[in-house]
């Protein structure tokens, strides 16, 4: 990281911490590549074979525009490896970027990046925080749904005595042979297979073909159907040829839950009893570390109320901006842009954004309250703390991917931040006095 960027200045006056940075001319190349893929990929730019990506991007948006995008793109990448130098100060938001230089082979690329900075202040009191939480307790209906779970694995179909006619959503014992071009094709030829209609596991005119018939009725036809992908990833179509049995419909037959049936069926267990305490005991995991998480942030948030003091505005924008930017990002992951999505959750604009105030102030006091807690603590961070961290926040419980993603763009300050707000948040945790109740009791709910 040292050889990679030098931090040339830095300034903590105001409420900033503004860094001029030098990327070495030796990893200019590697950014730069890596800037114009970004810049390529979101302006939808593909290989053409005849033109490099380059001048495919200068073509489309033009050469001073993509300079920019791409300087940008630079600084976006290079700037955290800058931060994570920097000690002894915690900041929020994304950087805002400034006075940089032409990115040229062989040459460094200079630029300055500014984040905005949490002020150090004192609280009114570090005595042990009180905290309402719920009874800690793995609900009947998650182990009821598990164990439903398992029945449904071992479900068996079996035929039944219906004539009526198919239709969405029946299942059907089915007889498929298949041809195309005179060709038959192998996995479309069996003489008996579950289907189920509704699904989309077969194309739409295959399935209105199938929907109206009855039990025991054999029926020829063709329908569209892909054959191949094209080089524009788009896929070609022709015509299948058919024939179709519906054996019988078919019902789906759940297993009642027994003793016998669970020592049959699950590894381990010889009895409901068995399993139902084997489920429990997996769920308590998830569970207690839920909790853990819930408790840590009801304990920051009882430290909070003891600041009363301004928040800089720097610092607010940069959280109200990152909390917009998460609700349009999942606004994107749902197919929506972020008008709709706001009306799926049932807000107005109105309401969404005094969501974003009150969400804010919180976050932020939080945090400043935790960083003075540590402070008044004198708690640092080692390497158990942040293999603790990382195992607490790590998607789908890989610690180690998680690690080398956060410290491969540079971001290791974050973790060494959160490593050290997790750290202090279960000290606050440990030592608080914790009661089970309703937390919300005093707002009346």
């Amino acid at each position: 990281m040292f050889k990679m960027i030098k931090v040339l200045r830095e300034d903590r006056t105001g409420d900033e911490l503004i860094l001029d940075l030098q990327l070495s001319p030796d990893y200019v190349p590697e950014f730069a590549a890596q800037a114009l893929d970004a810049v390529a990929h979101q302006e939808n730019i593909k290989p053409d074979g005849t033109h490099t990506i380059r001048e495919l991007t200068e073509e489309k948006i033009g050469k001073s525009v993509a300079d920019e995008l791409i300087c940008g793109a630079v600084m976006n990448m290079a700037a955290p490896f800058g931060r994570s130098l920097t000690e002894g100060v915690s900041t929020v938001g994304m950087p805002r970027f400034a006075n940089h230089s032409k990115l040229e082979p062989g040459k460094p690329f200079f630029f300055s990046a500014s984040w905005a900075m949490l002020p150090q202040i004192e609280l009114s009191s570090y005595d042990p925080v009180e905290i309402v939480v719920p009874p800690e307790k793995v609900p009947d209906r998650l182990i009821d749904d598990s164990i439903q779970q398992l029945l449904n694995q071992g479900a068996s179909f079996m035929p039944c005595e219906d004539d009526s006619v198919i239709e969405i959503g029946d299942v059907v014992d089915l007889s498929l042979d298949t041809t195309l071009h005179g060709k038959k094709i192998e996995g479309l030829c069996f003489p008996s297979r579950v289907f189920t209609t509704g699904v989309g596991n077969m194309p739409e005119e295959f399935e209105r073909n199938i929907i109206g018939m009855k039990a025991g009725e054999t029926k020829a036809f063709t329908y569209e159907g892909p054959v191949a992908i094209d080089d524009d990833d788009r896929p070609t179509f022709e015509r299948y040829e058919s024939t179709a049995t519906i054996v019988s419909k078919l019902k789906k037959k759940i297993p009642p839950l027994t003793d016998a049936w669970v020592k049959t069926n699950v590894v381990g267990c010889e009895t409901v009893s068995d399993l139902r305490d084997r489920i429990k005991s997996e769920l308590s995991i998830n569970v207690g570390q839920e909790r853990q998480h819930y408790l840590n942030y009801r304990a920051a948030s009882a430290l909070a109320q003891r600041y009363d003091g301004p928040i800089p505005d720097a610092a607010y924008e940069a959280i109200s901006e990152q909390i917009r930017a998460d609700f349009a990002q999942q606004a994107s992951y749902a197919g929506v842009d972020a008008a709709t999505f706001m009306k799926s959750q049932g807000m107005t604009e109105e309401q969404f954004s005094v969501r974003v105030v009150l969400e804010t102030h919180e976050k932020l006091a939080q945090m400043m309250a935790v960083d003075a807690m540590a402070r008044h603590l004198g708690l640092s961070v080692d390497e158990d703390d942040l293999e603790a961290f990382y195992a607490s926040q790590a998607p789908n419980g890989n610690a180690k991917a998680y690690r080398q993603q956060i410290e491969g763009s540079g971001r290791s300050y974050l973790a060494t931040e959160g490593a050290l707000r997790f750290k202090t948040s279960k000290y606050l945790v440990d030592h608080a006095v914790i009661r089970e109740g309703n937390p919300y009791e005093n707002a009346g709910i």
